[in-house]
């Protein structure tokens, strides 16, 4: 039983956190030179587009790790949003930012 709620947590993690990484990831590799992009090409639009998902996701990625690790109240429910929240909403702002900023769109 430990293993799947191991294993739950995990997903919600990588469901919560999926857009913010692959955006920095992306624009960390852009910037280093490894991936040679266009700035308004069809792969950097489609990735800046799909930030917006990270509204969608993130709280599903949340309710996926809490439950799975077995939250019970509200206020360990509680704790959990407050705590994960600004978590992501920074790293998606990093992200986006990042790769904006590569793109000659910061904002």
């Amino acid at each position: 039983m430990r293993n799947h709620r191991r294993f739950g947590v995990i997903l919600g993690l990588i469901i919560a956190l999926a857009v913010p990484v692959l955006s920095f990831v992306v624009a960390f590799l852009w910037d280093r030179g490894v991936l040679a992009l266009a700035p308004n090409g069809p792969f950097v639009q489609t990735l800046q587009s799909s930030a917006a998902w990270e509204f969608v996701l993130g709280p599903v990625g949340i309710v996926v790790a809490g439950r799975s690790a077995g939250l019970r109240g509200v206020a360990a429910w509680l704790a959990t949003v407050l705590l994960a929240v600004p978590v992501l909403a920074y790293l998606w702002f990093v992200g986006v930012a990042y790769l904006g900023g590569l793109a000659g769109e910061p904002f």
